[in-house]
This record gives C-alpha cells, structure tokens and sequence, in this order.
C-alpha cells in the first residue's frame, strides 16, 4: 500500500519536533553527576566562608557556643582540605576554652570529650597535653561502663566511637556490640535507642552518626544502617525530618556517612540537595526558606561535598608537616603554643621546616615561647628595616643577644642563618642554664659556644648531630626551622 507524502504543513512541523527531540535528546536529565562536578568548587566556596567568619569578632556559628562550634570547624575545613592557618587558628581558641567545655577530668561531658579528641587527632596534636594535666583518650576510655556504653543516648555512643576509632588502640569491641544491640529492625537508629522510629520520619543525624561509629569500629551492621538511609532519601537528595522543610544539616552528615559507606550515589544526589542551597557568597541556608547563610549549617553541610568520614579525617597544624615527619610533633607543639605563626603570611599555612632559621625569627620564636615584652633601651643599627625588630629589641633588653659583631655589638644581622653554635648561646641565656655535666663532643673544642653547647647537653635539650654516635655537635651548622621546633620543646616541654 503506498502512503502520499503529507502536506507541507504538516512536513514543516515534523522537522520541527525532530529538531526538538533530537536537541532533548543530547541533554542528559538531571542526575546527581553535576553535584560531582561540582563538588570542588562549592566546597573551595565554603572553605572561603568559614574562614572569614572565623576571622569576624562574633561568628554566626557561635550561636550554640564558641568552643564546640570550634570543633566543627576543624571537622569542616578537614573535610574539605587545606586552610590550616585557619583550622590551627579554631585548633588553639577550642584549646582555650577546652576545660571548662569538657568538664572536670572524674566526671567529664561524654560527648564534648569526644569532639575535642576527634578534633585534637584530626590535627595530629597531643591528646595527652592538649588540656594540661590530661589525657583526653584515657578519660573518654574510662567513661565506658562493662556493658560498653558510654552514654544513654545513641548519638554520643556514636560519638566516642568515631573519636576512639581514630586512635591506634581503635574502637572498644564492647562498644560496638552495645550500639548494635541498639539498631532498630529496619537498620535506622533513634536518638535514645527506641524503636521503631519516629512517627515523623527516620532519626537521620543520629543514624548518619552510627553509621560512621559501625564503619570506625569495623561492624557490617553499617551496610544495612546506610540501607535504611537511602530507602528514605527524598528524590532531590534531602531526607524527611522533625523540622518539616529539608535541611542541609541533616543532608550534609548523611551524605558524608553514606560516602563512607561505600553509597555514593546516593552521597552525590545528598550534595545535590546541599549545593541547591549554597548562597553566593559561598555559606549554605539552614532550609529554602532562609534568606541567607547559616554558621553551624554551613560547617555540616560541607561534610556531604566529597571528604572522608569523621574518623578518617587529617587535617594537619601546616600543609607541609604531615604526620609522619621527623619532627611532626615538635612543630605541632611549636604551631599551638603559637611560637610559630607560619611562614606564609598571610595565610601561614606552612612552616617550611627545612628552611634555614634566621636570627630575625630565632629573635621572634623565643620572644613568643618566653612571653617577653619588655623592649628596653638597647638598640642596634641594622634592624629599622625588619619585621623583627621588636622582637629583637625584647630579646636584647632581656640580656639573651648580646649583638653578632664583637666587641662593639651594634649590629644583630637579622638575615643572617642561626648557627647551632649560635643557638646554644641564645638557649643557655634563656633558659639561665648553668650546669656543663660530663657530656662532651669531640668537634667543638674550638668553639666559643663550648661552654654554651655542654650547658645545651647537660640540660638535655641536645643530643648531638650525627646519631647514632652522637658525638658531634656541628656548632658551624645552620639550624634548620624544624630542628629549631625540637629544641624548644624539650628546652620549654622537658
């Protein structure tokens, strides 16, 4: 049978719906795969947000108090990565309010204890020093009862667990069997470990939570908790709440536990939801309805956009000092102590330990570690032009330089490299070192630190250059800014 062609018309149309089809056809529909894209940028944009809060005299975040909002800013630029002036920066204000947010050491807050070790291990400091006179991990340890819980509620068992599991002696077996013995028969969690769950919804934050707990404490109970989460995600990423109106709280820590748990679309389709919700100026709103950023949803929102989970977090004092460097700990330390600042301003996010130490920043690393102020009258010639010359002049009121051009020692030389000769001098003097002991190396005989370098020995603060032997003390050397961090903190920490 044969067809006749249709009229013009009708020709001119079907052109036109094949054009459009075609065109429809080389869209791709909306899926979770631009929230991929995306991630990094959205993320870059956060970090810029947080950071210049952090800097104002009132952050937003700190509706809910200034030392814990200061834990989830650790865990938020962590997550994201770099920023580590910044995150040293809420590092130290947490340490100075740590005391009184964890309680006493009998009797401490669970789950304020745990957010503090978390974020004291996410930096690499000492959990052992962080408050003076305490050992965090230990006294989160000693909260758990022979049952293996260490609270009534879900979501600081959760809590202590993630914490734990970033430890090398990792998460208690007992726990993990006690926040087990909590999950309800569809795989979700409630805040106090009843079920089923609530009327209104899944318990999300406390389940996203357990999930990260179980994944830290090596449990496949996990698999069937991120179950749970993603049979009720909502189709736009976010998830039914208490709230009413979707959340980017809630969103963000679920789609960080779901990563974690190896969900990953559902993980991107929850940081969908999240950038749907990211203001211009790079913070994110609470729910739709807000007219403009939100601090404590921005610090929980970004957890959903790519980074690790809680107990897998690493965010180091300085890029360039990871964990496993000689002298990790000395910087830590030094970083804290803000001794150091950095030597990249103005973001002083690295500390360049291999970088030679100058006498200008010698002058100013003691000045920070001794607490001088006092500039007196002494003055030299060739400092008007350095960034040290404050520094330089406390040093010298405090009799600690005497000057670098004997005998008339009008000059300091600033830019000139400290020698370890040199630096033996300056220590001796600042600590009011006396005693020279029995140790003796064999290549500072003819030095005029000598008597400097043996006071160094006797005191513990050096152990020579050349190890195994040690025998050697390499007074004409250059001091490396990481060598540097490890002679101050056996000279101020013992």
């Amino acid at each position: 049978m044969f067809v006749s062609a249709p009229p013009l018309r009708w020709r001119a149309l079907l052109a036109t719906l094949l054009v459009v089809a075609m065109t429809t056809a080389l869209i791709p529909p909306p899926t979770a795969q631009a929230a991929v894209e995306d991630q990094p940028q959205a993320a870059a944009d956060a970090a810029a947000w947080i950071v210049a809060e952090l800097a104002e005299p009132e952050p937003s975040f700190d509706n809910f108090g200034k030392t814990a909002a200061r834990t989830d800013v650790v865990y938020a630029l962590a997550a994201i990565g770099g920023n580590e002036g910044a995150a040293r920066r809420a590092l130290i204000e947490l340490r100075d309010g740590a005391a009184d947010y964890v309680g006493p050491a009998d009797t401490p807050d669970v789950g304020a204890l745990a957010k503090a070790l978390l974020a004291v291990q996410i930096a690499g400091a000492d959990p052992t020093s962080f408050i003076e006179g305490r050992d965090l991990e230990a006294e989160l340890r000693a909260t758990m009862d022979p049952s293996g819980n260490f609270a009534g509620d879900v979501f600081t068992q959760a809590l202590a667990m993630i914490a734990l599991g970033t430890t090398n002696a990792g998460v208690p077996a007992a726990a993990t069997d006690a926040l087990e013995a909590r999950q309800c028969d569809a795989g979700d969690f409630t805040f106090l470990g009843t079920c089923p769950g609530l009327p209104t919804g899944p318990d999300v934050d406390t389940t996203a939570v357990a999930i990260e707990a179980l994944l830290a404490g090596n449990s496949a109970s996990a698999t069937t908790a991120a179950e749970s989460l993603v049979s009720t995600q909502n189709p736009d990423g976010s998830w039914p709440n208490a709230f009413g109106e979707p959340n980017t709280n809630s969103a963000g820590i679920a789609g960080q536990a779901l990563r974690a748990a190896g969900e990953t679309a559902s993980a991107d389709l929850a940081a969908e939801f999240v950038m749907t919700l990211q203001t211009d100026d790079g913070g994110f709103r609470f729910v739709a309805s807000d007219t403009e950023a939100n601090g404590f949803a921005t610090l929980q929102a970004v957890l959903s956009l790519g980074g690790p989970a809680y107990f897998e977090l690493s965010n180091p004092v300085f890029a360039d000092v990871t964990p496993d460097h000689l002298f990790a700990t000395e910087i830590t330390w030094l970083g804290l102590a803000e001794v150091s600042k950095g030597c990249d301003p103005p973001l002083n996010d690295h500390y360049c330990p291999d970088g030679n130490v100058t006498r200008g920043q010698m002058a100013a690393f003691l000045v920070r570690a001794l607490g001088l102020t006092e500039t007196g009258d002494v003055e030299f010639t060739d400092d008007n032009n350095s960034v040290f010359e404050d520094d330089i002049r406390r040093l010298a009121a405090a009799g600690i330089t005497r000057g670098c051009n004997p005998p008339d020692n009008d000059h300091y030389c600033p830019d000139d490299d400290v020698t370890r000769g040199q630096m033996a001098a300056f220590l001796v003097r600042a600590l009011g070192l006396t005693e020279t002991g029995d140790v003796e190396f064999t290549d500072d005989n003819s030095s005029v630190f000598e008597d400097d370098i043996r006071r160094l020995a006797a005191a513990g603060i050096t152990r020579g250059c050349n190890p195994p032997d040690n025998d050697h003390y390499c007074p004409d050397d250059g001091i490396t800014r990481g060598q540097m961090a490890a002679f101050l903190h056996r000279a101020l920490e013992g």
